[in-house]
């Protein structure tokens, strides 16, 4: 009997598209999952977020994080500055160590802020706290301690903060509220973000801000629990909301946080019977914070910035305007009967420090004499070229007391004697009282000749820099001289800083200064011991470079420092030159 073939039925047309479907779904589901797998282990959603956010990088070292999803970071106590420039002492304030318990019959004044308080480029001891405590107990009306609670980057928000931390721990009798920065809170460098987003998932509102304008508990439920969770998603909507604009720091919303901050702060500080006030910086006007201010019982320090040079309202300005904000403060304080403080009387500020223009066509006669050229006594920094030191006497001669300025060098080109110097800036009419730069070797000496003068030689400038003394550099540096810590990597106005013994500005930074000598590395072992011409090596074309520039580095402000040097026709935009005669 034959077999008979079972026959089989064929799929429907229906089934097989759910098969195909299903498949699909498994792929996806798969892919999905490999996704969230890379993204996790590498973390590129946390990488992209990282992008959307803004960071405080300022001696970031001596600073720490904090788990607070507006305040963010916080000082470091008992931190220090590889250079030692800056320190944090045990109490979170910048400077030299106090007690927690304020001691008898003294005055404690908390100063909070920015990097305008905390001194951007300053040592401890040149901030502005830390003058007008030298001002205060200068008065000798009684025993006062100012503590610096800046922190570079600080908001209304970050300083309400640490105002509360005041009250609670540091008895003070006065804040100083410096408004200043008024966006949103910076993230410290390096700082771990995914920790503070997942403990604190209402910031996800503020960096998404352009989508979503409610809080986070407003979100949708889904959409909260994905950004919390599922790291695909948080990339691809990171990316989206990148796309669109969304940033921590452009969040128009940090604005009212801040205003709302500050003035409850203010509000805690008088209900606890302590003194307050707001302070403004010289770059600053009332209607920059008139949120801020509108209704509060608070008087406001407001240093008036009109007809002051360019660095009074600068936001980082320089020690001597820092000096000039103790001054200010502590003439307000008398105003106000605070704490018996005594106005101490306006340093008178010469028509030379005031008055670029006048330096300008000055120079200063430098009688002849001996003195001691090279390495400096004690000085651990010198380089064989600084070396032997020797004996060396000059003949009576007269040096520009400051380096030749934009306008000055603008009216040689005017005059078709000298040519263009290199660079953008040079005839902007607001720099003009700025070292002219840019210029070679060839372009120094036309314009001193121009002038019926002449580059200096190497002696006389070093001669001309230790100005009767032995000195590694006359003065701190950062009140002599424009250099990297305190130059904001540009110039600045002639004659800012302090003058040397004979009355000579900026020898130490600002610009570098082209000399008239040879470049020789051994020079100094044969060189002559009267009026030395300089090396004269005619097939040594380098020539000589002395002084500092607003890019130097510490280290070489140095009266011996001789490294720079370069051909006739190099020219650069920290490189100046003054004249002799």
């Amino acid at each position: 009997m034959p077999l008979r073939q079972k026959n089989h039925p064929t799929p429907t047309v229906g089934r097989k598209v759910i098969f195909r479907l299903l498949a699909i779904a498994l792929v996806f589901c798969a892919g999905l999952i490999v996704a969230e797998t890379i993204i996790r282990l590498f973390a590129f959603d946390w990488q992209l977020m990282r992008k959307l956010l803004y960071y405080q990088e300022m001696d970031a070292e001596l600073f720490r994080p904090v788990d607070d999803p507006l305040v963010l970071f916080e000082p470091d106590p008992g931190t220090r500055t590889g250079d030692g420039r800056a320190s944090i002492n045990q109490l979170g304030y910048r400077g030299a160590e106090i007690p927690l318990q304020k001691p008898p019959e003294t005055t404690r004044i908390v100063c909070l802020g920015g990097s305008n308080v905390y001194g951007a480029g300053l040592t401890d001891d040149e901030t502005w706290p830390a003058r007008l405590e030298q001002a205060l107990n200068r008065s000798g009306a009684g025993s006062y301690k100012v503590l610096n609670g800046g922190v570079p980057s600080y908001v209304g928000v970050q300083m309400a903060h640490a105002a509360r931390i005041a009250l609670d721990r540091h008895e003070p009798d006065l804040i100083i509220m410096a408004l200043s920065n008024f966006g949103s809170p910076a993230f410290l460098l390096e700082q771990e973000i995914a920790p503070l987003f997942r403990s604190h998932p209402e910031m996800w509102s503020l960096l998404f801000y352009a989508d979503w304008r409610g809080s986070f508990a407003e979100y949708p439920k889904l959409k909260r629990a994905l950004l919390s969770h599922v790291c695909l998603y948080r990339y691809a909507y990171g990316a989206a909301m990148a796309r669109q604009g969304a940033n921590w720091a452009l969040n128009p919303q940090f604005m009212e946080i801040n205003i709302t901050a500050v003035r409850e702060a203010v509000t805690e500080i008088q209900e606890k019977k302590v003194k307050s006030c707001f302070f403004l910086y010289p770059g600053l006007s009332r209607d920059d914070v008139e949120d801020y201010l509108a209704g509060m019982d608070a008087p406001v320090v407001d240093l008036p910035g009109d007809g002051l040079p360019t660095e009074y309202r600068d936001i980082h300005p320089p020690a001597h305007v820092m000096e000039w904000y103790a001054e200010q403060i502590n003439r307000f304080f008398a105003e106000q009967g605070w704490f018996g403080v005594q106005a101490a009387p306006e340093s008178e500020a010469s028509a030379e420090e005031l008055d670029p223009v006048k330096l300008e066509s000055e120079m200063a006669a430098l009688p002849g004499g001996t003195f001691w050229m090279g390495c400096s006594p004690g000085d651990d920094e010198c380089f064989d070229d600084e070396k032997p030191r020797h004996e060396v006497t000059l003949s009576a001669f007269e040096l520009d007391r400051t380096e030749v300025s934009k306008t000055q060098y603008r009216e040689c080109v005017a005059a078709d004697v000298c040519t263009i110097p290199a660079g953008a800036d040079w005839q902007t009419p607001t720099l003009g009282e700025r070292p002219v730069t840019g210029v070679s070797h060839a372009q120094a000496e036309i314009y001193c000749r121009w002038r019926g003068k002449r580059l200096p030689t190497e002696a006389e400038w070093e001669y001309a820099a230790r100005a009767g003394g032995d000195e590694i550099i006359y003065g701190a540096p950062t009140e002599v001289a424009w250099f990297d810590e305190n130059a904001q990597r540009r110039t600045h106005t002639i004659a800012r800083k302090k003058p040397n013994r004979w009355g000579l500005y900026d020898m130490f930074g600002n610009v570098r200064e082209w000399c008239v000598d040879r470049y020789g590395a051994e020079y100094y072992a044969t060189s002559p011991a009267v009026d030395p011409p300089g090396h004269i090596d005619p097939t040594d074309s380098a020539r000589v470079i002395r002084g500092g520039g607003w890019f130097t580095d510490r280290r070489h402000l140095r009266a011996s420092y001789r490294r720079f040097h370069a051909d006739p026709d190099f020219f650069s935009n920290d490189l100046g030159f003054r004249c002799a005669r």
